[in-house]
């Protein structure tokens, strides 16, 4: 039922014996350095092509892209897919100079630092929305509905809306309602959906915000489902009525498309419909006993709360002895690399097929670790790095981003802007912005960070 378009096409290209006489310059994997040659074998950079007779064209696609990206959105209940091949980012670029170039759009403080970028290529206004934050972990939960109506009641002449969906952590709180008003009233909804590529395609998830009427959904296809790191997709709803997506997105993407990145982005669409579901459903039931599992331990759980509207497949790990970095370190020294830690906890992203054995193994390692430090005193929560409060803009982003600047000790930094993006990678979410005034209540939650003792400043 679905084709290998892109990948049947590279195949029968690499089973000639042709001659290389274009790029890329390893010719066929004829001219590769012995380490690469030896680690990777020849036969990966036969499928490493170009734009070749018969291999269509990611920026005019009319062959075999274009029928695979077609594919791709009936896979996920889209209008089209754009396959991207810089990651999320470019994507959510692509999506704000569509929808929002030169006008207004309501964008919630716990985005991602792209977000940002996004809005000065595309000339945006943003009109910053409050973020709730989890009253005992400190973790943004996203916008509230009541939020929002406030900011629409003040800035009715704003017609665009971003939504996070879900969180870094995987919290998708009250983004349906979000959606499902916004698109009542009339407004372009674009999302943020890079961690929820998956969401389509089982109901005990969050739904996806593609399935909820939003116009533009961008998704990190490589965060959760078997494609090589680098390769996204954007989504497009069946109400778009934005720009020619096509064109924006060939400002943006390279002219030297990658064909591994395509061809891994088509077939992780075909494993979701043909396997993932099955095994997106038989892991919910391994997760459900990890968690059991986890309640026989006295140190070490997973945050959680009914309201956040959670992924499963993200568990975000607590511990009453260590922190999240102390945490990530333990399980770091069994091998076990988590994706992030934060001040409470550390973050791991599960697999989509989350077997027995690795429950087992993963459980054993966290049992491990109890057993090792069950006897350190327990200790306080910390407060994450995260601002409930919108900061004061002293000067535009663009501005800001190119003024002179200066590094000053942290207290002497009350009321200076601040001159760089401050912000912990991951999740990649400002606490400050370029042009944005350094408060006492920011001073007070950077003073707990070591790198933050010395701040870049704006001179004045």
């Amino acid at each position: 039922m679905y084709k290998s378009y892109i990948f049947s096409a590279l195949h029968a290209h690499a089973a000639q014996d042709n001659l290389s006489a274009h790029m890329p310059g390893h010719k066929n994997g004829t001219l590769l350095p012995e380490t690469l040659k030896t680690a990777w074998g020849e036969n990966v950079f036969r499928y490493d092509l170009t734009e070749l007779p018969g291999l269509d064209n990611l920026h005019d696609p009319q062959g075999i892209i274009q029928k695979s990206q077609e594919q791709s959105a009936a896979i996920f209940g889209a209008q089209a897919a754009h396959y991207l091949i810089n990651g999320s980012s470019g994507g959510l670029h692509a999506a704000l100079m569509a929808l929002a170039a030169g006008e207004e759009i309501f964008v919630p403080r716990h985005c991602h630092r792209s977000i940002y970028h996004g809005l000065m290529l595309a000339e945006a206004k943003a009109i910053y929305l409050p973020v709730t934050l989890d009253e005992k972990w400190g973790l943004p939960l996203g916008v509230a509905l009541t939020d929002l109506k406030k900011a629409i009641s003040a800035h009715p002449s704003c017609r665009n809306l971003l939504i996070v969906n879900p969180t870094y952590q995987g919290l998708s709180w009250q983004n349906a309602q979000l959606i499902t008003y916004a698109k009542e009233i009339g407004l372009n909804v674009i999302v943020d959906e890079a961690h929820g590529a998956h969401f389509h395609f089982n109901p005990a998830l969050p739904p996806s915000a593609i399935d909820l009427g939003a116009d533009l959904v961008v998704q990190s296809w490589h965060k959760t489902l078997p494609a090589l790191t680098g390769s996204s997709c954007l989504l497009v709803g069946s109400d778009y009525q934005g720009r020619n997506l096509t064109k924006v997105i060939s400002i943006l993407q390279s002219t030297s498309p990658s064909y591994l990145l395509l061809s891994s982005l088509e077939a992780a669409a075909i494993y979701l419909a043909v396997d993932g579901k099955e095994d997106i459903a038989h892991s919910l039931k391994e997760i459900a006993q990890f968690k059991q599992d986890l309640a026989l331990l006295t140190t070490i759980s997973y945050l959680h709360n009914d309201a956040w509207q959670a992924d499963p497949f993200k568990l975000n790990l607590y511990s009453t002895v260590l922190n999240g970095e102390q945490l990530a370190a333990k399980l770091q020294n069994e091998h076990i690399y988590v994706e992030m830690s934060e001040a409470n906890s550390c973050l791991l992203l599960l697999p989509l097929k989350f077997t027995a054995a690795y429950r087992q193994r993963l459980f054993q390692a966290l049992a491990q670790i109890e057993q090792a430090t069950k006897a350190l005193p327990p200790r306080a929560l910390t407060k994450p790095f995260y601002l409930p409060t919108i900061p004061q803009t002293k000067y535009p982003l663009k501005q800001a981003l190119w003024q002179a600047k200066e590094a000053v000790n942290i207290e002497e930094a009350l009321g200076r802007a601040a001159a760089e993006f401050m912000l912990q990678y991951p999740p990649g979410i400002p606490l400050l912005l370029p042009g944005e005034i350094i408060s006492a209540e920011a001073i007070d939650l950077l003073r707990t960070y070591p790198q933050y003792q010395r701040l870049a400043v704006l001179q004045e």
